[in-house]
């Protein structure tokens, strides 16, 4: 039986429930079976009383002679037993991580087993086990992926919201062997490496698929695992596919423009200032017209820059030599009011996407996801409200029927067709386009309808929900929230199966409502509704239980694709070289480091910077070199009888427990 081991009377009013983060810097701190209050030593198998002082009494701990007896002990025994037991992850992911992160000279199959073992850390799989069973999660899928040379992988990372330590975080989980035509195979893989690690699909609540062949098919099969999963891909490539459908509906006259002037540059010898001020260096050998190679911001920048340097740019082609027909054909078709006016319709028609790929760029904080969501969930309304009858639009909204949008008696007049403001109003008006006015609306109208319908589409789901989730994310809205909202959000999420489940989420929202209305009486909330983020207070005010508190996870469980993006470039990049700069100007000093384990690369960047150098804590797992060997793995321990060096740390390296002052 394990034994309870008290830490003293405590005088601070602050306490620390258990989080996961603890294990980041504790392998041995595990859940306790006596609740939140006391934390478990898998070494020393006895429950802490880790509520009134947190890390300080597990570092205590950790000091004493009889847990640092058991942890020698237990990191002897698994380095015994590692050899003999079957990896969990796939001989993939191996040499994916080999290939990403080792730069030692050891070769051989054990070594790079060794290594990846060593980067996963000692609680992989059943860190990510233990937490698919208790907090919804977020699988991402990256296809395509190097680990080596004609070897593609297909990487599989989890992330999920701890509200322990009010942290999203990301996880490795596992790397599938690519083959090319093989989407089928691809999709199977992902579910049974799922179903391998034994993670529960009940708390599967999103996934995140790259824009490939594949990705319907996986979220297909994913469905099958749990049906009220949401596909989030296409939040971050809305803006790219509704862009290229509207430019695909208008006249060729304009595609043709745009692929003729780029391979006018492509191929003259004599570069014009303001063609490759246009393109740069972008000159594809796709076989896809240029515009569909671009992103939706670059695009943007190409129409305004078009329009900027219009007359320039005739000038340009009119000066070319009187052989060059191309160049003729160019300079007519610029000098063609209809051509500009489409241009400056695209403009301003593209603004509303243009707005949201940006919004998506620049986050960087998971407390940009309500800003992004509820963007998301006005593109609709504003692309309606342009061509067709209010009743029409509401209904369109509602129903998503592609026959609305077709449907002629549903649309604005051509008076009232909106064909991007005023100024572009005004030089359709004009007498040398006039005749043209007609054809132009057709085009806009056109553009509309296939820009709506690929919105509608490919968002992962209707505007409504969006914008509910964006307003209960929101500190500043969470409250104006109803409850039939909050039902709807907890049905189609999968968060209620039953009708007993759905009056328990109302009624839980109904508490929370009382609450936080009884704190903004008090004006207890105006802080909290600033902090970075405000959700967690709340979190840790409530049962594990509790179906509001899983709703709210599953809410969280979503990041930022920028910064699963960064976190992914962190940790797999191997040896990493870091520059400390006190402003963006200077260059101060440089030094490297090794990334043991994936959980921590992203708050070790941060860590380093934030601290100006002093990073790599007690019980941090570190690499070194030692005499005959290329790197091995040690443990930053105390300093026993001196001060802390500010730039020195004392490791202890695994195995024989040679001490080190590195």
């Amino acid at each position: 039986d394990s034994d309870k081991e008290m830490d003293g009377s405590a005088t601070t009013t602050k306490t620390f429930p258990y989080t996961e983060q603890w294990k980041e810097d504790f392998d041995w701190a595990d859940r306790s079976t006596l609740g939140e209050q006391h934390t478990y030593c898998s070494f020393c198998h006895t429950n802490l009383n880790t509520f009134r002082k947190g890390i300080a009494e597990l570092q205590r701990h950790m000091s004493t002679n009889k847990h640092i007896t058991r942890a020698k002990r237990f990191l002897s025994s698994q380095r015994k037993c590692h050899v003999a037991e079957p990896f969990p992850c796939s001989d993939a992911a191996v040499r994916f991580i080999y290939n990403r992160c080792y730069t030692g000279s050891a070769k051989g199959e054990q070594v790079s087993r060794h290594f990846a073992h060593c980067k996963l850390g000692l609680k992989y799989p059943k860190n990510l086990i233990s937490v698919s069973k208790h907090t919804p999660y977020c699988v991402y899928i990256y296809e395509g992926l190097t680990a080596g040379k004609n070897d593609i992988v297909t990487v599989v990372l989890l992330g999920f919201y701890d509200p322990g330590s009010s942290i999203h975080r990301i996880c490795f989980l596992d790397a599938l062997q690519s083959e090319d035509g093989a989407e089928d195979q691809t999709a199977a893989a992902v579910v049974q490496t799922l179903k391998r690690f034994e993670l529960s699909t009940d708390n599967l609540a999103v996934c995140y698929i790259g824009n490939s062949e594949a990705s319907e098919r996986i979220c297909s099969h994913l469905r099958e695992l749990n049906p009220k999963i949401i596909a989030l891909g296409g939040l971050y490539t809305v803006a790219d596919a509704a862009y290229h459908a509207g430019v695909r509906e208008l006249s060729s006259q304009v595609q043709e423009l745009m692929v003729d002037l780029h391979a006018h540059y492509s191929s003259c010898s004599m570069k014009n200032d303001n063609l490759k001020a246009l393109f740069g260096s972008d000159i594809s050998k796709n076989s896809n017209p240029i515009y569909l190679n671009m992103s939706c911001l670059r695009f943007c920048q190409l129409i305004k820059k078009m329009l900027e340097m219009w007359s320039d740019l005739i000038l340009y082609l009119s000066s070319c030599p009187k052989d060059d027909k191309k160049a003729k054909s160019l300079c007519s078709q610029l000098k063609d009011p209809k051509v500009k006016a489409t241009f400056m319709f695209l403009e301003q028609g593209l603004k509303p996407l243009e707005k949201f790929q940006r919004q998506i760029q620049e986050s960087n904080s998971p407390a940009n996801i309500p800003l992004i969501l509820e963007e998301a969930s006005t593109l609709l309304s504003t692309y309606t409200s342009c061509f067709l009858h209010h009743n029409a639009a509401t209904r369109y909204l509602k129903e998503h029927d592609a026959e609305i949008l077709k449907n002629k008696t549903f649309h604005l007049s051509s008076q009232d067709l909106n064909l991007g403001g005023k100024a572009v109003e005004d030089f359709v008006k004009r007498d040398e386009a006039t005749e043209e006015l007609p054809q132009i609306q057709e085009e806009v109208l056109l553009f509309y309808v296939a820009v709506t319908g690929c919105i509608a589409e490919v968002l992962p789901l209707g505007d409504l929900v969006l914008k509910n989730i964006a307003d209960v994310l929101n500190p500043q809205t969470s409250v104006k929230v109803k409850k039939v909202a909050v039902e709807e959000l907890g049905t189609q999420l999968g968060v209620c199966k039953s009708p007993e489940e759905v009056r328990q989420l109302k009624k839980e929202f109904s508490e929370y409502h009382l609450a936080e209305e009884g704190e903004n009486k008090e004006g207890m909330t105006g802080g909290r509704r600033l902090e970075k983020n405000p959700w967690a207070n709340v979190l840790k005010g409530t049962e594990p239980t509790s179906l509001f508190r899983k709703l709210v996870l599953t809410l969280l469980s979503r990041h930022s694709q920028y910064q699963v993006t960064i976190h992914f470039r962190l940790t797999f990049i191997g040896r990493v070289d870091l520059t400390y700069r006190s402003d963006p100007q200077s260059y101060k000093t440089s030094f490297k480091f090794h990334v043991l384990h994936p959980l921590r690369a992203f708050l070790l960047y941060y860590c380093i910077f934030l601290k100006d150098g002093k990073a790599f804590p007690v019980g941090e797992l570190v690499w070194g070199k030692l005499s005959g060997i290329s790197l091995w793995p040690g443990l930053v321990i105390p300093w026993k009888s001196k001060q802390a060096s500010a730039d020195m740390r004392r490791v202890e390296w695994f195995g024989d427990g040679t001490v080190s002052e590195v």
